[in-house]
C-alpha cells in the first residue's frame, strides 16, 4: 500500500462506475485496518491533490484516532499532534468545500488530546497557537472550541470519566477567555452571518459543559443579541436564525439538567430565557415554515424545562401558563411536524400533573389546565385526518402517517386524565356534529375514538350508541380506510358492547359480512375472536356459522389466501365458544380437532407429502401449499387448546374426550419424531404441546411421561431450545406435586447434561442465547414450585455454573433470566433463614444453597463486576447488579473479601479506569449497601470510570 494507490482508489470510489467503486471500496477497507493508513493519510492531506482525497484522508485519520489509537506509538504523539496542527493551518476554512476537512482534522486533534493526558493546559496552548497565526484561523479555532466540549462527552472516545472530568474542568477554567473571544469574533465579523453563526453554535456547545458557570453568560451581549434576532427576525438570514435557535435550545437544556422542585441553580439564566421565549410568540406566528421549526424547537425545550414549575405552581413565576398556550398554538398549526415535536412535552407534563393529583384537590387543581388540554385534544383529533385522495394499501399500516397517528393516540393518553373521558367524548361529539360528513372526517372521529374507547365507563357513553349505530349501518361500499378504522373501533369497544348485549348480534353480523373481503378479513376475524372470547354464552349460536366460513376459506380457491391468518383467528374464536358445561361440547370439540389431527396423520404417514421437493413443485393456491406443511395444523391445534378446557364440570375427562386427547397427543409426538431435525416444526409441536398441557393442568401428567422420554432422546441429537421451554412448562404444572418431583428432577438432570455439553465451546453462551434463556427459565420454574428439591440436588451445582457464565451474555432475555434465577435462590435462602423449625428436607436445602454461594461467591462477584464494566450494555446492568447484592446477602462478611479480590484485579489509574482511591471508596460503599437498587446505582457509577 502506498499513497499513489490510495489516491487512485479514492478517485475510483468517486467515479460512480460500479466495478471500479466495488474494487476501490474493498481496497480502502483493507487500508482502514492497516497501520500504514496513518502515514498514507498524512501524505494525502499534505499533498492536497483534490478536495475528495483530502476529505477522505481526513475522515479516515479521525476514525483511526478513535478506533485504532493503540496502533500509534506513544513516542509519536507529539509529532502527530504537530502534523494535525500544520494541516489545520493550511485549511481554507472560509471555503465551504473544505468544511468537512476542517471538521475531521479538528476532531482528530481533539480526540488525540483527550486520549493523551500528558499535555497539561494543552487547550489554552492550542488557542494561543491559532490566534497568533499571521493568516486568519478564526473558523478553525471556532471549530475546535465547539468540538472540545462535545467530544468530552462522546462515548465513542476511549476514555474514562476521570479524564472527561479533567478536560471539562480545563475548559471551564477558560470560560471568561472564551466568552471574550466569542464577543470579539462577533464584533469583528458583524457583517458576516456565517462566522457569527459558527460563533453562536460554538457557544451553545460550550454551555453543555456542566463545569461552566452560567452567570456571565446570562448577561453576555451575545445572548441578548441572540434573543433579539429571534424576537425580531426581519434582518436575519436563515443560517443565523437557526444558529440562534440552537443556542437557545442549548441554554434551556443546561437549565433543565439542573432543576428540582425547590431550587434553580441557574436562576439568572432561567429568568432571561423564560422571558425571552414568551416574547417570541408574535415572531412565531409571522414566521415562514422553516423559521417556525426553529421556534418550535425552542418552545418545546422551554416547555420541558419549565414543566415541573407549571405543574407545581401554575401561573406563578416560571409556571406561567402562557407556556401551555404556546404549546397549543404549535398544535394548531397545519404542519404535523410541529405537533409531533411537542409530544415529548405533553408526556412529561402529564407525568408531573399526575404526581401532583395525589397531593391536591383533584378537580380544582386540574381545572387550571383543562382549557388548554381541551384545545390540544381537539387539535389531536384534527391532525388524524387523512388526505381526501389517500388510498387503502394492503399491509400499509406501518407507513409514516400511520406511525404519526399512533403517536397521536399516545399523546392523547398522556393527558386525557386531566379532563376525563366524559369530556373527551363530548369534544369528539361536538366535532362530529359540526364537521362535514365526508369519509375523511368520519374516519378521523372513528380512529380517534377507538384509541380510548376501552377506558370509557357506561355513564360516559352518551355518544357511543350513535357512532356504533352509524358504523353497523355502513355498507360495504364505503372507503376502505374508513372500514378498517370502523373494525378497529368495534374491536376496541368490545367491553362496552358486551355490557349492552342488545347490539351484540348486529355488531357480529356486521363483522361477519367482512370476513370474506381480503382487505378486511384478518382484522374482522381478530375482532370476532375477541368478541367470542368475552361473550361465550351469548355468541355460542355462531359456532357452526364460523366453522363454515373456515371451511370455505380452505375449499374456495378465491378465499385461499385467508385460510391461514383469518382462519386461525376464527378457529380461536370457535374454540372460545366451547363450554364444557353444554351437552354438545364433545361434538363441537371433536369437529374442531379432528381436521388438524387428520391432516397431520396424512402428512406424517405419506412420505410423498412430506418431501420438500413435492411441496415446492405444487402449483396450487397459497393455502393448498400451506396445507401440506405440518406447521399449519400444529398452529390450529395450538389455537384450539389455548382456549378449551376439555373436562367436565367435575374436573373429569370423559372417555370420548380422552380418545381425542390421545389422538392429539399421538399426532404431536409422531410429528415431533419425524421432523426432529426441523427446528421450526419442533418449535410449533412444542407450542401445541404446551397448550395441551396448560388446558388439562395436572391431568396431562400421564401424557407428559412419554413426551419426556422422546424429548430427552431427541435433545441429545438435535438440542432445540424449545424442549427446554416445554420442560419448564411441565415443571410449572407438576412441580408443586410431590409425586411428580423426582421424575421432573430426572428430566431436568438429563436436559442439563445435554445443555452443558452444548455450552462447553468458547463463546457458546453468546452463540446460543435462546438455549441459555430457556435452560435458566426451567431452573427458575423449579425454584418457584419445588425449591427444596431443586437446591438440594446435584443439578443445582450445574445451574450455578451455567448462571455464573451466563452473566457475560449481553442479551436482554438472558440477562432477565440469569438475574431472576439468582434472585429466586436468594429469596428461598433468606426466607428460610428467618424461619425456625424447618423440616429436614428444607433445612438441608438451605444448607446446600449457602454452600453453593460459598463455592461460587468469589466467581459470581468477579463475573458480575467485570461484566458490568466491560461486557454488558447500559440497559442491562441493573439486572446483573442485583446478582451482586445476592452474594452480599448470602455470604455476609465474605462478600467483603470477594469484592476486595475483584477490585484488586481491576485496572486502575489509567486513562480508562478509576483510581485506586476511587476503587477503595466504591468497595466501602458496596459492602455497606442495604438494598439491591443501591448496589445497582453504585455499579452504574463505577462503570462511568471504565471504558
Amino acid at each position: 500500500m502506498d499513497c499513489g494507490e490510495a489516491f487512485a482508489a479514492i478517485e475510483s470510489l468517486c467515479s460512480g462506475e460500479r466495478d471500479k467503486v466495488k474494487h476501490a471500496a474493498e481496497w480502502l477497507s483493507d487500508l482502514k485496518n492497516s497501520p500504514a493508513a496513518w502515514q498514507i493519510c498524512h501524505r494525502l492531506i499534505g499533498e492536497r491533490r483534490t478536495i475528495a482525497s483530502v476529505s477522505y484522508a481526513s475522515q479516515l485519520l479521525r476514525q483511526k484516532v478513535v478506533d485504532s489509537f493503540n496502533e500509534l506509538p506513544p513516542e509519536t504523539y507529539e509529532q502527530f499532534r504537530d502534523c494535525l496542527i500544520e494541516h489545520l493551518k493550511n485549511v481554507d476554512w472560509a471555503n465551504p468545500e473544505e468544511t468537512v476537512i476542517m471538521t475531521q482534522l479538528s476532531l482528530a486533534l481533539v480526540d488525540l488530546y483527550l486520549q493523551v493526558p500528558r499535555w497539561p493546559n494543552g487547550i489554552s496552548r492550542l488557542i494561543a497557537e491559532f490566534t497568533q497565526q499571521p493568516n486568519d484561523r478564526t473558523g478553525v479555532l471556532l471549530c475546535l472550541l465547539k468540538l472540545f466540549p462535545e467530544e468530552a462527552k462522546n462515548p465513542q472516545v476511549n476514555i474514562g470519566q476521570n479524564r472527561r472530568n479533567q478536560v471539562e474542568s480545563e475548559l471551564a477554567a477558560l470560560n471568561v477567555e472564551l466568552l471574550n473571544y466569542i464577543g470579539q469574533v462577533c464584533q469583528a465579523y458583524q457583517n458576516n452571518s456565517n462566522v457569527i453563526s459558527r460563533a453562536i453554535t460554538c457557544l451553545g456547545a460550550w454551555l453543555q459543559n456542566k463545569e461552566v458557570p452560567t452567570d456571565l453568560f446570562s448577561k453576555h451581549p451575545i445572548l441578548l443579541s441572540t434573543i433579539s434576532v429571534l424576537q425580531h427576525p426581519d434582518s436575519a438570514d436563515f443560517e443565523l436564525h437557526n444558529a440562534a435557535g440552537d443556542l437557545m435550545c442549548s441554554a434551556l437544556q443546561r437549565i433543565e439538567r439542573y432543576t428540582n422542585e425547590d431550587f434553580w441553580e441557574h436562576t439568572a439564566l432561567a429568568k432571561v430565557l423564560h422571558s425571552a421565549v414568551l416574547g417570541m410568540v408574535d415572531a412565531f406566528k409571522a414566521a415562514d415554515e422553516n423559521e417556525k421549526h426553529t421556534y418550535a424547537r425552542i418552545f418545546v425545550e422551554a416547555a420541558e424545562t419549565f414543566a415541573i414549575s407549571i405543574a407545581l405552581k401554575p401561573d406563578q413565576g416560571f409556571g406561567n401558563l402562557k407556556m401551555l398556550d404556546i404549546m397549543v398554538a404549535m398544535a394548531e398549526c397545519a404542519d404535523t411536524e410541529l405537533i409531533d415535536m411537542s409530544f415529548g412535552f405533553w408526556y412529561h407534563f402529564g407525568d408531573c400533573v399526575y404526581e401532583e393529583i395525589e397531593d391536591a384537590d383533584n378537580d380544582e387543581y386540574c381545572s387550571t389546565f383543562r382549557p388548554y388540554v381541551r384545545r390540544y385534544i381537539r387539535q389531536l383529533l384534527m391532525h388524524c385526518r387523512h388526505e381526501p385522495d389517500d388510498e387503502f394499501v394492503p399491509g400499509g399500516s406501518f407507513d409514516d402517517f400511520a406511525e404519526f397517528r399512533g403517536r397521536i393516540c399516545d399523546a392523547f393518553n398522556d393527558v386525557c386524565f386531566i379532563i376525563g373521558y366524559d369530556e373527551c367524548l363530548q369534544i369528539i361529539a361536538d366535532y362530529y356534529s359540526t364537521c362535514e360528513k365526508t369519509w375523511v372526517e368520519i374516519e378521523a372521529v372513528v380512529f380517534f375514538l377507538k384509541s380510548f374507547i376501552r377506558g370509557v365507563r357506561d355513564h360516559d357513553a352518551s355518544f357511543i350508541p350513535d357512532i356504533l349505530e352509524a358504523v353497523i349501518n355502513t355498507g360495504n361500499d364505503c372507503h376502505p380506510l374508513l372500514s378498517c378504522s370502523m373494525i378497529g373501533l368495534v374491536k376496541n369497544a368490545e367491553s362496552w358492547i358486551s355490557q349492552h348485549p342488545a347490539c351484540l348480534d348486529a355488531v357480529m353480523e356486521w363483522l361477519i359480512a367482512r370476513l370474506k373481503d381480503e382487505r378486511f378479513a384478518v382484522k374482522a376475524a381478530r375482532a370476532v375472536h375477541i368478541f367470542c372470547t368475552a361473550n361465550r354464552k351469548n355468541l355460542a349460536k355462531y359456532f357452526e356459522r364460523l366453522c363454515q366460513i373456515i371451511t370455505e376459506y380452505e375449499t374456495d380457491a378465491a378465499l385461499g389466501n385467508l385460510a391461514d391468518a383469518s382462519g386461525d383467528e376464527l378457529t380461536q374464536g370457535c374454540a372460545s365458544l366451547l363450554s364444557n358445561e353444554t351437552e354438545d361440547f364433545v361434538v363441537k370439540f371433536e369437529y374442531l380437532v379432528s381436521r388438524p389431527i387428520e391432516r397431520l396423520h396424512q402428512i406424517t404417514t405419506n412420505e410423498k407429502l412430506r418431501g420438500e421437493q413435492f411441496q415446492k413443485k405444487q402449483k396450487g393456491t397459497a393455502w393448498e401449499i400451506q396445507a401440506l406443511t405440518p406447521v399449519t395444523w400444529l398452529n390450529r391445534l395450538s389455537s384450539i387448546y389455548r382456549y378449551v378446557q376439555p373436562y367436565d364440570a367435575n374436573g373429569e375427562v370423559s372417555q370420548q374426550i380422552g380418545r381425542l386427547l390421545e389422538e392429539t397427543w399421538g399426532a404431536l409426538l409422531v410429528t415431533l419424531k419425524l421432523y426432529m431435525a426441523d427446528v421450526r416444526v419442533c418449535e410449533q409441536s412444542c407450542r401445541a404441546m404446551r397448550f395441551v398441557i396448560r388446558s388439562l393442568g395436572a391431568r396431562s401428567a400421564p401424557l407428559a411421561k412419554e413426551l419426556i422420554n422422546v424429548m430427552v432422546e431427541i435433545y441429545q441429537i438435535y438440542p432445540h431450545s424449545c424442549f427446554l421451554y416445554v420442560g419448564s412448562i411441565m415443571v410449572d404444572e407438576y412441580g408443586g406435586q410431590k409425586i411428580f418431583q423426582q421424575d421432573l428432577l430426572k428430566m431436568i438432570e438429563m436436559l442439563a447434561t445435554g445443555t452443558v455439553r452444548i455450552l462447553q465451546d468458547d463463546d457458546a453462551f453468546v452463540q446460543h442465547p435462546d438455549t441459555v434463556d430457556d435452560f435458566l427459565r426451567m431452573g427458575i420454574r423449579f425454584l418457584q414450585t419445588a425449591p427444596s428439591v431443586f437446591i438440594g440436588s446435584p443439578v443445582a451445582d450445574l445451574y450455578m455454573q451455567c448462571g455464573t457464565m451466563a452473566i457475560r451474555v449481553d442479551h436482554r432475555d438472558v440477562v432477565n433470566s440469569v438475574s431472576l434465577f439468582f434472585q429466586e435462590v436468594i429469596s428461598f435462602l433468606t426466607e428460610r433463614r428467618k424461619k425456625s423449625g424447618e423440616p429436614k428436607e428444607r433445612a438441608a436445602a438451605v444448607q446446600a444453597g449457602f454452600a453453593l454461594y460459598e463455592r461460587y461467591g468469589a466467581q459470581l462477584t468477579e463475573e458480575t463486576v467485570k461484566s458490568c464494566l466491560f461486557r454488558i450494555s447500559r440497559q442491562n446492568r441493573g439486572q446483573i447488579a442485583y446478582i451482586l447484592d445476592g452474594v452480599r446477602l448470602a455470604c455476609g462478611g465474605k462478600f467483603d473479601v470477594f469484592l476486595r479480590q475483584t477490585f484488586e484485579h481491576l485496572p486502575h489509574d489509567t486513562l480508562t479506569s478509576a483510581t485506586r482511591e476511587q476503587l477503595r471508596e466504591f468497595h466501602g460503599k458496596m459492602i455497606t449497601a442495604t438494598h439491591r437498587d443501591h448496589m445497582a446505582q453504585l455499579i452504574e457509577q463505577l462503570c462511568e470510570y471504565y471504558r
